[in-house]
């Protein structure tokens, strides 16, 4: 019998390949250029006001304060970061204030904050971007827009000045553009994002109750009209869209006034301790008044005014977009409304009501307002919203006029025809981006008006005019710097100095050795206060109690602490300020 052996399978040698590099789509590598870009404009700006003028805008450093603290303090844990003001600036700049011992400009001149909200800026122009992609209308209208936005007077400041302003309006944004496409596609994950950056707006600023009304309602009365089904299940399809939509922030609200509450003994601060808004408004009024109108219904036309003068044309806008989203029977228009009209809406209203400062500030969502109002006007005219049925009005009308079919009758190229078929929508493009371009000078004046920007003007003066036109902001920044130094020199052992930190920031944040003082979130300030004696504190830092500062901790404890030591001190230096006065006074307590 014959063995069969199995052959040799023949294996082709396949020719080596060659070496080859990954391919590399350079536009891909391009598209973080803009945002940092930004980033740089907007830190740079920043840096000229603190490095450059000295000039650090004192609400932005306190929340560097509040984050320092946590960190780098005799006392150091998180509760420290306080419960007057929300927590996430704060929360946002604690990853970069170990790096304090490489470059103290991090904290003695609050860059920490520039970087915060440099970097938020320059995302929240991003995010408008593709909101405006989102939205469809053409890219050279896009360009204008977002340059509108990018490079207004009072995003350029509050992009570089550490302030909450621009988390806040990067969230508002995230939310605006996750909400208007959960209103074109009712993508569930859509409006779940929309209330993760709803719930992350609140923890920046309280302004955000109103968006997250405004949006739950909407949201509500959008999935009820475009469910299907029995009334009783669209009332449920409707609830669940609210639910989905409303936890995550209600979810913040209980959680922030739910910690408050535990560790600071009321679940909202800011309207009961005695260092909350509502306090310092109260101390202020006057002083409001006097710049604003002694009436609601001047302090009414005040808000207006700095509305208009920051988007001069926006009423107007506001009216055709209203007029052409009846006319196309598309209702996206109500999306902007709800996220930044609500906010403007609340601002007035509190601060009319006599509960505000009425910072110009405070109506910054007027700019992405007229800016998605104006890409929603120059959108393509198509229904986006299920219940948007029929046919859109606009392209109806349109159908009565056919241009292009006329082109034969007149002996016009088609090509020509369909031109001027377009003329008329460039025309009205051109229009209202150059409404929107053209505010920028208006906005460039407004925040020079010593009355209308009452923050914003001095500091800009100051950056413009150097020391002849020098803001409390630097004139405060130099004095409590001499005390800093002054203390630093001494050597003093820790908890050393008890200061009320409320405004005594400015100099603490300024000294190399912070573990030096007590400070109010020390969890045995209110006691050392009382007897400072007692704990071994030798000195004691106080201001002048005037306007706010009379809420210093110490001279509610003892009265006439500043003015010759409340009976329990002796004066042991006096620090003046640029003009003579005195800005602080050291203690040393008696035994």
């Amino acid at each position: 019998m014959t063995v069969l052996q199995p052959r040799p399978l023949a294996v082709a040698s396949a020719p080596p390949r060659a070496l080859t590099l990954p391919s590399i789509d350079p536009w891909r590598l391009l598209r973080p250029a803009p945002v940092v870009l930004l980033f740089a404009a907007y830190l740079a700006v920043g840096l000229a006001f603190s490095l450059g003028a000295g000039i650090v805008t004192g609400d932005a450093w306190s929340r560097v304060g509040n984050a320092y603290y946590v960190l780098f303090s005799r006392d150091p844990h998180l509760a420290a970061i306080g419960f007057v003001w929300n927590p996430l600036p704060s929360l946002l700049e604690l990853p970069i204030l170990p790096f304090v011992g490489l470059w103290r400009p991090l904290v003695d001149h609050g860059v920490a904050g520039s970087l915060m909200s440099a970097a938020c800026m320059a995302l929240a122009v991003r995010e408008l971007w593709l909101w405006l992609r989102d939205l469809g209308p053409s890219r050279p209208v896009r360009i204008g827009l977002t340059a509108a936005f990018a490079a207004h007077p009072l995003i350029l400041l509050y992009g570089g000045n550490g302030m909450s302003e621009a988390p806040f309006l990067l969230f508002l944004i995230v939310a605006g553009r996750a909400f208007s496409d959960w209103v074109a596609s009712g993508s569930v994950g859509r409006l779940a994002v929309t209330g993760l950056a709803l719930a992350l707006a609140y923890l920046t600023r309280y302004e955000a109750v109103a968006p997250m009304i405004a949006i739950g309602l909407l949201t509500l009365m959008v999935s009820y009209h475009r469910a299907r089904g029995t009334r009783q299940q669209r009332v449920i399809e409707a609830a669940a869209d609210g639910l989905i939509v409303g936890m995550p922030p209600i979810g913040a609200f209980v959680a922030w006034a739910l910690a408050s509450w535990l560790i600071v003994g009321s679940p909202f601060a800011t309207f009961t301790s005695i260092y909350g808004n509502t306090s310092q408004v109260a101390l202020s009024l006057a002083a409001i008044r006097s710049s604003t109108g002694d009436t609601p219904v001047a302090a009414a036309i005040y808000v207006g005014q700095q509305i208009g003068g920051l988007e001069p044309f926006l009423a107007l806008i506001g009216v055709v977009a209203v007029l052409i989203s009846l006319l196309r029977r598309d209702m996206r228009v109500l999306v902007p409304l709800a996220v930044f009209g609500s906010v403007l809406a609340f601002s007035t209203l509190l601060f009319v009501g006599g509960s505000s400062f009425g910072w110009l500030r405070f109506s910054i969502t007027a700019i992405p307002l007229a800016a998605t109002v104006v890409a929603l006007v120059l959108s393509p005219n198509r229904s986006v919203a299920r219940w948007s049925s029929g046919t859109p009005r606009l392209a109806a009308i349109a159908r009565l006029v056919p241009v292009a079919r006329l082109a034969p009758v007149f002996r016009v190229p088609a090509s020509v025809a369909r031109r001027a078929a377009s003329a008329p929508r460039i025309l009205v493009s051109v229009a209202l981006v150059a409404l929107v371009l053209g505010g920028l000078p208006s906005a460039a004046n407004v925040v020079f008006d010593g009355r209308l920007a009452r923050e914003e003007s001095p500091q800009l003066r100051g950056l413009v005019g150097g020391d002849r036109a020098m803001p409390a902001e630097r004139n405060e920044f130099l004095a409590s710097g001499a005390v800093a130094r002054y203390l630093d020199a001494r050597n003093l052992p820790r908890g050393s100095v008890v200061v009320d930190v409320a405004l005594g920031f400015w100099v603490v944040l300024q000294s190399a050795h912070p573990e030096q003082f007590v400070i109010t979130p020390d969890r045995d300030f209110d006691k050392i206060v009382e007897d400072p004696a007692i704990f071994n504190v030798p000195y004691v830092l106080v201001s002048p109690p005037t306007g706010v500062a009379a809420l210093n901790a110490l001279e509610r404890s003892h009265h006439g602490m500043f003015a010759d030591g409340g009976g329990i001190a002796t004066l042991v230096q006096e620090f003046d300020d640029a003009g003579g006065r005195p800005a602080w006074r050291l203690y040393r307590v008696d035994e």
